[in-house]
């Protein structure tokens, strides 16, 4: 899911990518002239808008079951698309499309990382972005074979920045898989080649990998690396590295009693104030979810009475992602996230908001409406976006059922540097955060 105003006139579009087609929905609830689209086809993946046809009309870059597409604000296929192309189910949905810059001027290119640990890369005319290897850009591991099943609890993903500052564009990306091949890698935007020269791309080896964040947390110009996931000694742990290869002070975090337990991306959020972000964390097991926060030097955010370190709150249900934002106009953000249960039919869909030292925000949780028998596990992630354009933010979520519903809340629409209002942060879905962020 994504808003953004796609014609111009104030209020945002809202963008679902459903299991049946992709639907776009005015502020009002009504479907967009021109949508649905791809109708019948799975299109559970994150959409991405971008000026993609340079006409000055933004566009929207999705994947589906059978391939990329870019449609414009009217649901017409662009020049050149859709692209038939491995995709692949990846855990609950397919790969992320992201809009980055490969060269060494201006975006230049559509990139997702698929099943089998493939970087596609196309231009924005649909071709692939090296003309005889249809869409192939690099491989994770190429002795992945077209047969592989992927096996990850999350969906792989990249994104581009600058590493040396030498003004060339390098591709970091995550990836988990059943095998020996899980981690972050880092590749030559210039080429597709191991950056630096190594024989190997890949600069941290995990056994698992739940997500990525980027931004540069402690204001040295690199981009840093918060990654989630499982290590080597099968210990669930977080890892916040500097250009993804060197761990800063404090790191990794080790958390031995979450084990068995299926993490989301974890993200790069201000939480008191003091323009320095803290590390927020989600694991789930079964009908239970602890919600961990970290500071930038490895401690606990704060340090509840029998708690384990860094675990600021513990509910009986099973969370999704969180975004952050300041909903209440408090001047404080909150920690918002959706949740549902195991099993179907064993209670209500509901919305959390909760305070950085782990309190519900008065009024919070809310049920939603959806029918307890729709109600299931599955990771939906809200958004928080002044919808309406009225100067105050909406939380948005595309939950159990079908259901679109939208909440208006009372904070102010003033984003802050280190808020991360939506999954994957901003619209290009690059992961990134603070400055970094596009």
């Amino acid at each position: 899911m994504d808003v953004f105003d796609l014609d111009g006139d104030g209020p945002k579009e809202i963008i679902i990518g459903s299991s049946s087609g992709l639907f776009v929905y005015n502020s009002d609830g009504a479907v967009l002239d021109g949508f649905p689209v791809s109708i019948g086809f799975d299109c559970r993946s994150v959409p991405t808008v971008y000026d993609i046809d340079r006409d000055g009309a933004l566009d929207i870059v999705y994947t589906t079951d059978s391939g990329l597409h870019v449609i414009d604000r009217f649901g017409i296929d662009l020049a050149g698309f859709p692209k038939k192309t491995k995709t692949g189910q990846l855990f609950l949905g397919f790969p992320t499309p992201v809009i980055m810059k490969l060269g060494l001027e201006e975006d230049s290119a559509i990139v997702f990382v698929n099943a089998i640990g493939q970087l596609k890369a196309y231009r924005f005319n649909g071709d692939s972005y090296f003309f005889s290897l249809d869409g192939l850009f690099s491989r994770i591991d190429p002795n992945i074979s077209n047969d592989f099943l992927f096996r990850g609890l999350s969906i792989p993903h990249v994104t581009n920045f600058d590493r040396n500052r030498d003004g060339r564009a390098e591709l970091i990306s995550c990836y988990s898989s059943a095998g020996a091949t899980s981690g972050i890698f880092v590749f030559n935007g210039r080429d597709g080649q191991a950056a630096n020269e190594r024989i190997s791309a890949r600069v941290l080896d995990v056994q698992e990998s739940h997500g990525v964040a980027y931004g540069d947390v402690d204001g040295d110009g690199l981009l840093d690396a918060l990654v989630s996931g499982v290590n080597k000694d099968n210990v669930t742990s977080l890892w916040l590295r500097r250009n993804g290869e060197q761990d800063l002070p404090g790191w990794p975090v080790e958390l031995p009693e979450v084990r068995e337990w299926i993490g989301s991306y974890p993200i790069l959020a201000d939480l008191d104030g003091d323009d320095i972000p803290e590390i927020i964390a989600i694991f789930s097991e079964f009908d239970i979810s602890r919600i961990y926060v970290f500071k930038l030097d490895g401690t606990s955010f704060v340090q509840r009475p029998g708690a384990f370190p860094g675990e600021i709150r513990t509910l009986d249900v099973i969370l999704g992602g969180a975004v952050v934002a300041d909903i209440t106009g408090d001047g404080i953000p909150e920690i918002v996230a959706r949740s549902g249960l195991l099993f179907p039919g064993s209670g209500f869909e509901k919305l959390h908001a909760i305070t950085p030292d782990g309190r519900d925000v008065p009024g919070f949780p809310i049920t939603t409406a959806a029918d307890p028998i729709s109600v299931t596990s599955l990771a939906f992630i809200p958004l928080i976006d002044d919808i309406d354009n009225d100067g105050l933010v909406e939380i948005v979520l595309s939950g159990s059922g079908n259901l679109l519903t939208i909440w208006d809340m009372p904070g102010r629409s003033a984003p802050k540097i280190w808020d991360w209002p939506r999954f994957l942060n901003d619209i290009r879905n690059s992961a990134t955060g603070g400055r970094a962020s596009r």
